[in-house]
């Protein structure tokens, strides 16, 4: 049922968008539902069009720098956290849930960790954590296989300003 409401959800968006192409809401929007369901060349398209349309788009950078670390480009994940304002705590988050999006539990839970290490007070990190520790074996041996063709991720942020988006 749900796979059926996202057809029509994406439905609706495209019929919007062509009635409304320079409405950057709608296009971040959409990204945002590409996102979810896997659709990352889509979620680039319209994510990138939103902050075409509006440069200052907070929301709309955080997303894409989203989609860029399920994507691996860690480099312009990093820059469009920044435009987002993320401190670093919160690009550190974003990142582990871009890996725990991918089925990567281990690297999720390192970047997790990081970002509590920042700032203590992260809370989504701490529930992530939480949640990550009740997994079963089989759960991670499955994710893991899942993943058996990844490279390990390169993150590049040891030292850096970076900063990445969460939504709001």
């Amino acid at each position: 049922a749900q796979q059926g409401n996202d057809v029509k959800s994406e439905e609706q968006f495209q019929a919007a968008i062509q009635l409304a192409d320079a409405n950057a809401l709608l296009h971040k929007d959409y990204g945002y539902l590409c996102h979810l369901n896997g659709k990352l060349d889509l979620a680039h398209t319209h994510l990138t069009r939103a902050v075409t349309l509006d440069p200052g788009f907070l929301a709309a950078h955080n997303v894409l720098g989203i989609v860029y670390a399920r994507q691996g480009r860690y480099e312009e994940a990093k820059r469009e956290f920044q435009l987002a304002k993320c401190d670093r705590a919160e690009a550190l988050n974003n990142i582990a849930f871009a890996r725990l999006l991918e089925s990567d539990l281990e690297n999720a839970t390192a970047m997790y960790t990081q970002a509590l290490q920042e700032d203590p007070k992260q809370m989504n990190a701490r529930k992530s954590l939480d949640s990550l520790a009740h997994i079963s074996a089989s759960q991670i041996a499955m994710a893991r296989q899942r993943r058996s063709n990844a490279d390990v991720m390169q993150t590049g942020f040891d030292g850096a300003d970076a900063a990445c988006p969460g939504e709001r």
